[in-house]
Formats: C-alpha cells, sequence, structure tokens
C-alpha cells in the first residue's frame, strides 16, 4: 500500500549497469466497504466501485468485489476526499450506479464507507431495420437523454451482424431516444419513453430514411463572413 512516486531521469547505456539512488514511497491511504445486495441475476463480483479524488479529478476504480461477501477495496491512495461511484464493471451490467458523498481519507489510514445496496436499471431495446443503401449498422448510433431536469445520457452502436441495440442501467423515468447517424445522409428519428425500474421498454425494428441535401454556390466580392442555416 504504497503511493507511486516518479524518479528523477536517468541515461542508460548500452551494455552497462546504471544505479538508481534510494527513494522513499508514502504510504497510501485505503478506502473498503461492502455491497451488501444486488438485483436477482446479477453477481456482486460484477460491481466496481470508482473513487474519485475531488481535488484532482483523477479516479481509480477497485477490482471487482467480492462474489460471496461483497466486500471490495481500493489502496495507494493520496490523502483527500473521495466521492465513491458504485456501478457495474461493465456497461452491460443492468444496476442503478450510486453516488456518495465524499469521504475522507488520511495517508496509512483506513476508511470504512458504509454499506451499499444496488438496484435494477431499466432497459432500452431495439434493431436498426430498413436503411438507405450505403448505409452500415456500424454508421448508426442511439442515445437516450432524460427528459424533465433529469441527469446523465446512455448511449448505444447497433450489432455490426444483427443491428440490435441495448442500453441499461437508466433510472425510470421519461427518455428521449435518438437514432442517427455521424457520418452518412440520414434522417434522425427521435421518440419518447417511458421505463419503470427494472423494467425494458422494445422499441422494435427501426426503419431509418435517407436524408435530403440543400447545394448552391455563393458569389461575393467582399470579405465578410457568410453563414448558411435551414429551419423546418
Amino acid at each position: 500500500n504504497r503511493i507511486a512516486d516518479p524518479v528523477a531521469d536517468v541515461v542508460v547505456t548500452s551494455g552497462a549497469n546504471t544505479a538508481i539512488g534510494g527513494t522513499t514511497m508514502a504510504v497510501g491511504g485505503r478506502l473498503q466497504g461492502v455491497i451488501s445486495s444486488t438485483p436477482t441475476g446479477v453477481a456482486k463480483s460484477a460491481i466496481c466501485v470508482r473513487a474519485q479524488n475531488d481535488a484532482t479529478n483523477s479516479s481509480v476504480t477497485s477490482d471487482p468485489a467480492n462474489a460471496t461477501s461483497g466486500a471490495w477495496e481500493i489502496a495507494s491512495l493520496p490523502t483527500g476526499d473521495y466521492t465513491l461511484t458504485y456501478d457495474g464493471c461493465s456497461s452491460s451490467t443492468n444496476v442503478l450506479a450510486v453516488t456518495t458523498d465524499a469521504l475522507h481519507v488520511d495517508a496509512g489510514g483506513v476508511t470504512t464507507a458504509a454499506d451499499v445496496g444496488l438496484r435494477a436499471g431499466a432497459t432500452i431495446t431495439g434493431q436498426i431495420g430498413a436503411r438507405p443503401t450505403g448505409v452500415a449498422y456500424t454508421d448508426v448510433s442511439v442515445s437516450a437523454s432524460p427528459l424533465g431536469g433529469g441527469s446523465g445520457s446512455w448511449s448505444a452502436n447497433p450489432d455490426g451482424a444483427s443491428g440490435a441495440f441495448s442500453m441499461t442501467g437508466l433510472g425510470a423515468g421519461s427518455y428521449a431516444v435518438t437514432i442517427r447517424s455521424g457520418s452518412k445522409n440520414v434522417l434522425p428519428k427521435r421518440t419518447v419513453v417511458v421505463v419503470s425500474e427494472g423494467g425494458t421498454v422494445d422499441l422494435g425494428e427501426v426503419a431509418l430514411e435517407a436524408g435530403g441535401s440543400i447545394t448552391g454556390t455563393i458569389t461575393f466580392a467582399g470579405s465578410a463572413n457568410i453563414s448558411i442555416s435551414t429551419q423546418s
């Protein structure tokens, strides 16, 4: 449980030994806690904890929690205040992320967080169907943003072979789901869905249409800046 500290630059000569002077490594602090419960079908070992230093915004993520006890630990932390976020180690783990108030860590000390139980998140699924010629599934992206002042955003890339997509870990509420392409001429599609905790909303097969184009030539013999905008 030591904090890594960079040493001075050294010059190494081929075929020769280079001695590095002694260096003292500071003792780090530790954060530890327990995942007390997870949703049905989600193992405690599927949960990781991220500790973010409030002063530097740097973060460290724990190893997966113990499968039986749910215990977790993050070591080698400099003194400071840390905000903890409990979430799935993988983006496909369907749990609602939990963020705690900051906890203080002292070098050489151990700070124990309160036990945390996680609840199931909601899921939005669907599949990209018909699409314009030349548009691959991988050219399309799907995003969900909460309505009514909610925070966070979710995104998914459709499967390259089937066009299926899934977004997990959403809280209950209303979301604007947008399907678009950043590289191809495709009309964006937007729909609003309402999800419940642990529930799934399936958008079914979504067909995409080609977008229109506006072209023209501007002839101007001056130095003023010119902008073009469209409005529907």
